[in-house]
């Protein structure tokens, strides 16, 4: 399912990075430099956006300043910090704004700037998508009535990613569930009102335990979301995903 391995891919991209950063810090240097290297157009791109002109990264104070603010960031992330790219992003834009400061240089040290968890600088908020792997083919707009949609029901991205289910049978439930709800008039307007699945009268309508509803409910709300969008690509992989689970449901 493309959504699923999408957010999983996503979820595994970020885990391997925090194994990276928990290396460098035990003393793996080689590490350390292939992180470096890696992210350094990324180090551009944030810097480039702080000084409003192009960075070369051979000739620039700024982004002198930038990859000692990303090695900085590496020694002193924790996971409990979120993600390290938006985190180290932060610390970037702090040192290259103190150095323009102290300075006094006329570069122009204020841009709003959403990161995401690759190697890519989003400077547009309402048009980034590259956050999941499936905002690259959909509408600006959706991705971003989307969004506003889960943060109503106080799901973020990152959120969603952990309680996506890992296996297939437990998805096509939940995607059957949140078809129950989207298509019972009376389930959708009180889940829309209360901000919450309706529980008890959903568990007229399934066999599935209560707690396993419960434990997926932020999935399923998701799904109950994008099927209430439009986001018609994402929509048609969910179709294609229920029809390829067959009679499993």
């Amino acid at each position: 399912m493309f959504i699923v391995e999408s957010l999983l891919t996503w979820k595994n991209k970020k885990n391997q990075l925090n194994d990276e950063i928990e290396k460098i810090k035990n003393g793996n240097n080689k590490a350390r430099n292939s992180l470096i290297s890696r992210y350094t157009p990324f180090i551009a791109k944030t810097v480039s956006a702080v000084t409003n002109r192009y960075i070369d990264i051979n000739d620039s104070d700024e982004f002198s300043i930038g990859m000692l603010a990303f090695n900085s960031a590496i020694d002193s992330y924790t996971v409990s910090r979120g993600s390290f790219i938006k985190y180290a992003g932060i610390v970037i834009k702090s040192r290259v704004i103190d150095y323009l400061r102290k300075n006094k240089k006329n570069e122009i040290p204020f841009t709003d700037l959403d990161y995401d968890d690759g190697t890519n600088c989003i400077f547009d908020k309402p048009d980034s998508r590259a956050r999941l792997g499936f905002e690259n083919i959909e509408s600006a707009d959706g991705i971003r009535v989307f969004k506003n949609r889960l943060y109503e029901f106080n799901i973020s991205f990152e959120e969603l990613v952990e309680s996506t289910p890992k296996h297939q049978d437990s998805v096509l439930n939940c995607i059957k569930l949140a078809k129950i709800i989207t298509e019972n008039k009376d389930l959708f307007e009180q889940f829309s009102k209360s901000k919450c699945l309706p529980l008890n009268k959903i568990m007229k309508f399934t066999d599935l335990h209560r707690r396993t509803v419960e434990r997926n409910r932020k999935f399923i709300i998701a799904i109950v979301l994008l099927l209430k969008s439009d986001l018609n690509i994402i929509k048609g992989y969910l179709s294609f995903t229920e029809r390829a689970g067959g009679n499993k449901l």
